[in-house]
């Protein structure tokens, strides 16, 4: 695990304060732990290249390696879940967290096990006022016509990972604080959610014009031909595609009705109207 740790150092796109940290880091594990300035120096380092490439997953990689050294399991557990955020398939991240695991299920030391409360209610909040700073970064730099459902699968996971903690910490605190920085985050995934989920049913109401579009012209080809269809077989046709007109108009006015901007829905569904308005001419040509 320790050349891992080494392999980041030398990789010239991480940031000095991580190049430092990790250099901090193997000198203390070579000390044996015996400097306690070191140390602190070390979780400094760490702690500002996590604040200065927030999205990379070295930094939670080798804050996680610090604070297992430290035998604080549970914060770099959470550290290690944090840099799977950035980067879901890291093996470096994997291995640790297996690592932690398989640990955790043998026999350690009592000093191991104990779990600093305080300083995992205060990464919490941490990374709680972190990740809404940046979700707000987000949602402010995107185009809002984009929906972005990597974006939301991130903030999903965040949240509960965040909520799975904050419910361990109840266990000894009050963290009404905790669910209070939590729910601007709860309401940007809600606000999230609902975009995507109106999204769908643009695409949804889109698809459906498309085809029936596509009815249409092909049953104006079939009108032109009367050999191919009977009258009752055309009025059928019609009858049909001017129910299906009156289920979207249906659609399209509840979603007004939402205050929700459809035009570009109208737009194609005009389009379609259009065409029936063709084939109803044809089939008037046809009748008389």
């Amino acid at each position: 695990m320790t050349s891992e740790i080494q392999k980041m150092a030398q990789n010239p796109e991480q940031s000095s304060f991580l190049v430092q940290g990790i250099a901090l880091l193997c000198q203390i594990q070579n000390e044996n732990f015996s400097s306690e300035e070191t140390i602190r120096q070390t979780y400094q380092l760490l702690k500002q290249s996590l604040a200065q490439t927030p999205s990379l997953p070295e930094p939670y990689l080798a804050m996680a390696y610090l604070l297992l050294l430290s035998g604080d399991w549970d914060s770099s557990t959470l550290m290690l879940k944090e840099a799977l955020l950035h980067a879901p398939n890291n093996p470096d991240v994997h291995k640790m967290l297996d690592y932690i695991t398989q640990a955790k299920h043998a026999p350690r030391p009592p000093q191991k096990t104990h779990i600093d409360w305080d300083r995992l209610h205060d990464q919490v909040a941490e990374m709680i006022v972190k990740h809404l700073h940046y979700h707000l970064k987000s949602q402010e730099n995107s185009n809002q016509e984009t929906v972005n459902q990597h974006l939301f699968d991130k903030l999903t996971t965040l949240i509960n990972t965040l909520n799975a903690y904050i419910q361990t910490l109840e266990k000894e605190f009050d963290v009404m604080d905790l669910r209070h920085k939590i729910h601007p985050l709860n309401v940007l995934w809600k606000r999230h959610k609902q975009s995507l989920d109106l999204a769908c049913a643009y695409a949804s109401i889109l698809g459906e014009i498309e085809t029936e579009l596509n009815r249409v012209n092909a049953l104006i080809q079939k009108v032109q031909d009367p050999g191919l269809m009977s009258e009752l077989e055309r009025e059928q046709e019609l009858e049909a595609i001017l129910d299906q007109c009156d289920r979207m108009a249906d659609k399209l006015d509840d979603l007004n009705k939402q205050g929700q901007d459809i035009q570009k829905l109208e737009m194609a569904y005009n389009q379609w109207i259009e065409k029936v308005t063709d084939l109803q001419g044809l089939l008037d040509e046809y009748h008389f």
